[in-house]
């Protein structure tokens, strides 16, 4: 990872997953979250989540690419310059094993190891809302018809390596997770820059200092996840990047901040490109009191101790641009 004029250069890319049981949440009080967590057969596992048949078990690399695959057409992917409203968040960042992420799109995506540790990288899931979606062309009141979509994006970040212009940091989407139908047939079929899996129910919720996000997956083939946190008044920068950031701040909005996108397909690589407006933005650092997103436990070092978590409020996402190359080798 190296220091540019506006924080670290970085990449990020992404995959598809496919459907997984039902899990356990651990559950850790504050004077234990930074020592240790329960085993799996602790008699303090809170069953949170619907029990999924053993039979539907994959690991993280099985479905590497969904079971329903967008055509392959010679069509550039189909999309129009958009803008929404994301009022709120959650962003849970993890330490991943590098060498996983090899795997996936080698030939158009390189991860950027940590300082700290070389065999590893950054793997992030965040969970959000988009409100007022609308053409950046239209007025504004065609954004308050627009229906209120839960999504999820999982990525890895590195260096995109298959562009005409060179190298270029970015995000390479891992998982995309939503509850639509229209966004996850459209994501799919015609833009096909997100590797969707559809589940069942989703939702991201704040009361107060209490913050709550699942994903269930039910007959979809979306990963599961459950999380329950609360709002911290004051975090530093995590240890691994104390030589890039001065300020939990910093480090929180150039996570936040990734302009490109990657998805890879067997024949071809989707690129995104797209912008945060953040100047309205609110962040705020989140403890986590219990934690279960099963398939991760394949790749994060430590699944249940994320290396942390915020919660961002007020931001607005436009979408630039969306191109499709096509890849040098296929998986």
């Amino acid at each position: 990872m190296n220091p540019g004029p506006h924080g670290p250069e970085i990449w990020a890319s992404s995959s598809t997953e496919s459907d997984c049981e039902g899990f356990e949440v651990v559950s850790r009080d504050q004077s234990t979250i930074s020592r240790r967590f329960q085993p799996p057969m602790s008699s303090g596992l809170l069953h949170e989540l619907p029990h999924v048949p053993v039979g539907r078990r994959e690991t993280a690399l099985a479905g590497s690419y969904p079971r329903q695959m967008p055509p392959v057409i010679k069509l550039p992917p189909l999309y129009a310059r958009m803008r929404a409203h994301v009022p709120r968040v959650l962003y849970l960042n993890f330490v991943a094993k590098r060498a996983f992420v090899d795997q996936l799109a080698s030939d158009c995506f390189q991860p950027v190891p940590l300082t700290a540790d070389p065999a590893t990288t950054l793997f992030t899931v965040l969970l959000f809302e988009l409100e007022h979606a609308r053409p950046r062309w239209a007025p504004r009141v065609l954004g308050k018809l627009s229906p209120t979509i839960r999504q999820s994006n999982w990525r890895f970040y590195g260096t995109l390596t298959s562009l005409p212009e060179g190298d270029r940091p970015g995000v390479f989407f891992w998982r995309t997770v939503t509850d639509s139908r229209a966004l996850n047939w459209f994501g799919l079929n015609l833009a096909r820059c997100f590797p969707l899996r559809r589940a069942e129910r989703m939702s991201i919720r704040r009361s107060d200092a209490a913050v709550e996000a699942r994903i269930e997956p039910g007959r979809g083939q979306a990963p599961a996840l459950a999380f329950r946190g609360r709002i911290t008044p004051d975090s530093g920068v995590p240890p691994p990047f104390r030589g890039l950031f001065t300020s939990f701040l910093d480090y929180a909005r150039w996570i936040v901040d990734q302009h490109l996108s990657l998805t890879a397909w067997p024949h071809e690589a989707v690129i995104q490109s797209m912008h945060l407006e953040m100047s309205a933005a609110r962040f705020v650092a989140v403890e986590t009191e219990a934690i279960a997103i099963p398939v991760l436990e394949e790749f994060v070092k430590a699944p249940v101790t994320p290396l942390s978590c915020f919660w961002a409020e007020g931001l607005e996402v436009y979408l630039d641009s969306i191109r499709a190359l096509p890849r040098r080798s296929s998986r």
